[in-house]
């Protein structure tokens, strides 16, 4: 009875120690190869990271311009039109140029933009190189479905209003020069005509694009 009670006793504890050991035996495995990351697979996976954080949308207008052949005022033809992609969901373009000199003559492109969060607008750009400089214009037309005083109130309201014609008006700020916005009563809402022009703009010059071409919800 003795010699039983102790066999019993010792099967029991080699049991016990056997478990232990194979659970500290497995706890301190690594997981099954195929759990785990390749290199390749977390280099990429930095890459397509730092990729995501840097890239910017793709702008058609710039790229368009570019595989005509117009070179001297792009940049600035960059600057103007990046500035109407930055919440825009999808564009498409629309240009005139001449063949025979693209980068020596007045080229002009009309871009449509649609934004998740105000709809639809159009922006235009004329570009004209003359010399070593560029005049450049662009303008943003846009739909408010707000009358248009309610409009020059929350958006506008530092700018001086001069009625031009019947249902049309033009606002201006003397702190911004070269721009302007015209607002004309379009039914139950408000078109909104935003421009910008700026003179003998250089290469490596910034484009200080007014606020009232990109500035408001429009």
């Amino acid at each position: 009875m003795i010699r039983r009670s102790v066999f019993l006793r010792s099967l029991v504890f080699g049991l016990l120690a056997g478990s232990l050991t194979c659970q500290a035996q497995t706890q301190g495995l690594p997981p099954p190869p195929s759990t785990l990351p390749s290199p390749a697979a977390k280099s990429a996976e930095a890459a397509g990271a730092a990729g995501t954080a840097t890239k910017q949308p793709f702008n058609a207008m710039v790229a368009a311009a570019r595989n005509v052949g117009v070179a001297r005022c792009l940049p600035a033809l960059n600057r103007m039109s990046s500035l109407a992609l930055q919440s825009a969901v999808t564009h498409d373009v629309l240009l005139d140029w001449d063949r025979q000199a693209p980068d020596r003559s007045p080229f002009f492109g009309l871009m449509g933009v649609t934004n998740g969060a105000t709809g639809t607008f159009v922006n235009t750009y004329v570009l004209m190189p003359d010399g070593d400089t560029c005049t450049v214009m662009a303008e943003r037309i846009a739909w408010a479905p707000e009358a248009c005083p309610q409009v020059a109130r929350q958006e506008l309201p530092n700018y001086q209003v001069t009625p031009l014609l019947p249902g049309m008006a033009v606002l201006t700020n003397p702190q911004d020069a070269g721009s302007s916005v015209s607002l004309i009563d379009a039914g139950q809402g408000c078109i909104v005509l935003r421009r910008f022009v700026q003179y003998r703009w250089k290469t490596g010059a910034s484009v200080d694009v007014s606020p009232a071409v990109n500035g408001g919800r429009r």
